[in-house]
């Protein structure tokens, strides 16, 4: 065991003698026991440096600015809000960079931006399924199950990123065809269970067939009507996703 040698005055010692003695310990178990608890707190409430965030002077005051001035602005809300501004402004103002993650706890982790387009894919193909379904004469849209061809959201436990952002699309009057799923009787677009394999498989699919209808580079509006066996194929391959998905989920 190691051994380390303090320098302290006669009755600082003194005071520590004592102290154990109270504590039925010996001194070097004293000072032990002070020495684990330091490095037990440490290492549960220092954050890394890397996680911190780092404001610059300039930075500081903008924010101190713009958080005392939308204190000043909520002035006698009845729900806090000026009294917490004004906390956000202290803690920037006085430089407490522990405390700088409090600004930024509404935020979300980013949604990748390829991940923003397949939400584009994914509501470009239900608009397109959707309207297919609807010119087919009945008689061929009978085998059909509208569960397969109509969009029923993304899962609000496991895919909250891909929710929220189809969410805000509709809300900003994009694809607005769909704006049905996104409705409290469609649970606003939560659609309770896992969708990301099944539509995956449903666009490589789909995209298949678009490329394969068309005969130019630029697309024509009749490249994204299918007729039933092709809604058939996207609806099979969202199927195999299902199955594939629900095969890897634990029993």
């Amino acid at each position: 065991m190691a051994t380390i040698t303090v320098r302290m005055t006669d009755d600082e010692k003194a005071a520590l003698e004592e102290l154990a003695s109270d504590r039925g310990m010996t001194l070097s178990e004293l000072m032990r026991e002070q020495a684990t608890g330091v490095l037990a707190r440490g290492s549960q409430q220092t954050p890394h440096s890397d996680d911190l965030i780092q404001l610059t002077l300039k930075e500081r005051l903008a924010f101190a600015l713009r958080f005392r001035t939308l204190a000043k602005l909520h002035e006698g809300d009845e729900e806090g809000e000026s009294e917490h501004w004004t906390r956000m402004a202290e803690i920037v103002e006085s430089g407490y960079t522990a405390e700088y993650a409090l600004m930024s706890y509404t935020f979300s982790e980013e949604l990748p931006y390829s991940e923003c387009r397949f939400v584009w894919d994914v509501l470009d193909m239900f608009t397109t399924l959707e309207a297919s379904l609807e010119r087919l004469p009945e008689a061929e849209r009978v085998p059909f199950d509208d569960w397969e061809c109509t969009f029923r959201g993304f899962d609000g436990n496991n895919e909250s990123a891909y929710l929220s952002y189809a969410r805000f699309l509709i809300q900003d009057d994009r694809w607005t065809s769909l704006a049905e799923a996104f409705g409290p009787q469609r649970e606003s677009g939560n659609s309770h269970m896992p969708t990301l394999q099944r539509y995956r498989e449903m666009l490589a699919a789909w995209n298949s067939i678009v490329r394969a209808k068309r005969t130019t580079g630029i697309p024509r509006p009749e490249d994204y009507y299918f007729n039933a066996s092709e809604l058939e194929t996207v609806c099979e391959a969202g199927r195999l996703g299902k199955r594939g998905r629900e095969a890897q989920s634990p029993t």
